[in-house]
């Protein structure tokens, strides 16, 4: 990555430059996936925060990863960040912390600081931002001051005074997977909340020059120390994630070892696992319905959160033995809703009562039921009841269970040829929240 003229006076002036597509596509792919790894650790190894949302317990940093990622730590050690900043000090840079913000819908944003004043050990640093998905003003991307100070500002635990923030100009930093931001550790900076539906994530690796030392294991020793004595909570009463008192975000506590983090990554393990290999009826298994109920969604041009629903509908199953088949659709939907929207999980907790829509709305609709069908609506309360059906058509996913109970029916065909599961991933990470 060249640094040109130009670029050098922006980092000059204004303390931050923006080099759009530094990094391929498959570099881009490869930081994704080790990011993900790093997610689903939920801080066992390394270290992670999580916070309240509207959506939930999430979690909202990981931190101290790089003795157990590879690739990402090739990238942080190693690769055309490590080269450009050498470029921008003039000599080597050492790294000095390392961290993934999610920023998940409803995640918090951080009130306008420079990154210097969280870190006592070092007398200068570059922040190097690497975006894993797009970054809006809507789902909270960085901002920038035009100003560069040059120096340390007035502030309160680490959020600059509010009248030279009044005064001064925010400039959006709007990027996209393979762009790379540098900023200084003077540079002030602030985001908002996400008020999307989507995460938007971002690896931040924070250097500091060779001549000053390598300070990494000291800052986090010191870290450790100071989230333990705060038990976590900042003065401000926020979520303690940096030594400033920055972060908007709300503190919460971190799921319980029996109750891991959700994510895309052990929802299709879920789908992958022995439980899957069960029948689901009398000629294809749990994964088989599955497959071929996504398959028949996106042949029927549905969209992806439709594709997911179908996809999903029936991992209840694997929670419960199937002579208790009354609660799986609610028991899945209740599992997926920390990670997917309502347009994914209102037609799988509804998909059960479309079944007794139809059987009491459609006549012959109860002829087409396999045997196993039959079996099961016995136990999930048999055909509605006029009361129900007006009750259910009023439901604003009725529609959408209705056709996700059509699909349900014709994905039980015995060796009919479909994807694997692993290639719904993109799909599902595109419509998690």
């Amino acid at each position: 990555m060249r640094v040109s003229d130009r670029d050098r006076t922006h980092w000059h002036d204004h303390g931050w430059v923006v080099f759009r597509g530094a990094l391929g596509d498959g570099e881009v792919a490869e930081i994704d996936g080790a990011a993900r790894e790093v997610e689903s650790w939920a801080g066992e190894p390394g270290l992670a925060h999580f916070e309240e949302t509207a959506t939930g317990t999430r979690i909202a940093r990981s931190e101290d990863f790089d003795p157990h990622q590879p690739a990402l730590r090739r990238l942080m050690r190693d690769s055309v960040i490590t080269d450009t900043l050498t470029d921008l000090l003039g000599e080597p840079p050492v790294l000095f912390k390392e961290k993934i913000n999610y920023k998940h819908p409803g995640g918090g944003g951080f009130a306008p600081h420079q990154d210097i004043t969280a870190y006592p050990q070092i007398r200068s640093c570059v922040s190097v931002m690497v975006p894993l998905d797009p970054a809006t003003p809507d789902n909270g991307c960085l901002w920038f001051s035009r100003d560069h100070p040059r120096q340390v500002l007035a502030h309160q635990r680490g959020t600059i005074d509010a009248e030279w923030c009044r005064r001064a100009e925010w400039v959006p930093a709007v990027v996209e997977p393979g762009d790379v931001v540098f900023f200084d550790g003077l540079a002030p900076h602030r985001s908002d909340t996400n008020t999307t539906t989507r995460a938007r994530r971002a690896l931040y690796l924070t250097y500091n020059r060779a001549s000053e030392g390598d300070h990494r294991e000291a800052y986090y020793a010191d870290k450790r120390r100071r989230l333990d004595d705060a038990a976590g909570i900042a003065p401000s009463g926020n979520l303690m994630i940096s030594l400033n008192d920055d972060f908007l975000g709300k503190p919460a506590a971190p799921p319980r070892e029996e109750t891991p983090v959700l994510t895309v990554r052990s929802v299709i393990e879920l789908l992958c696992s022995p439980a899957a290999d069960h029948l689901y009826d009398e000629v294809v298994t749990e994964r088989e319905h599955a497959l071929q109920s996504a398959e028949l969604a996106i042949a029927d041009g549905h969209p992806a959160e439709f594709v997911a629903a179908c996809l999903l509908h029936d991992i209840g199953h694997l929670f419960v033995d199937r002579e208790d088949d009354r609660r799986h659709q609610q028991l899945g939907a209740d599992h997926l809703a920390a990670l997917f929207p309502e347009g994914v999980t209102a037609p799988i907790a509804l998909h059960v009562d479309a079944k007794r829509h139809l059987c009491a709305t459609e006549p012959g609709y109860f002829d087409t039921l396999s045997a196993s069908s039959v079996e099961s609506l016995a136990q999930q309360g048999g055909p509605m009841t006029p009361d129900e059906v007006a009750a259910f058509d009023a439901l604003p996913h009725a529609a959408a269970a209705i056709e996700l109970r059509r699909i349900d029916d014709r994905a039980k065909v015995a060796g009919r040829s479909t994807r694997d599961v692993d290639d719904f991933a993109d799909l599902l990470h595109e419509v998690c929240r």
